[in-house]
């Protein structure tokens, strides 16, 4: 089973059906756009090794009130 991280470092849906497919319009092998409660479950951990790349789309939470939701 691949993890939601990896899924979401390859930057798209493979369309394969993956158990753990992070993306909306799951399994279409279309998609890019990482689906809400996928983003709101993200570990702080997870959110580093995600932002451990130059080359990949910074994910970070929000500040203020509500700082487990991230943008």
């Amino acid at each position: 089973m691949l993890s939601k991280v990896f899924l979401i470092k390859q930057g798209k849906c493979c369309g394969n059906g993956c158990l753990m497919c992070p993306y909306n319009d799951k399994h279409s092998g279309t998609s890019n756009t990482i689906r809400d409660e996928v983003l709101d479950s993200l570990e702080p951990w997870e959110l580093e090794e995600l932002n451990s790349n130059p080359d990949n789309i910074i994910i970070k939470r929000q500040e203020g009130s509500d700082n487990n939701k991230p943008l």
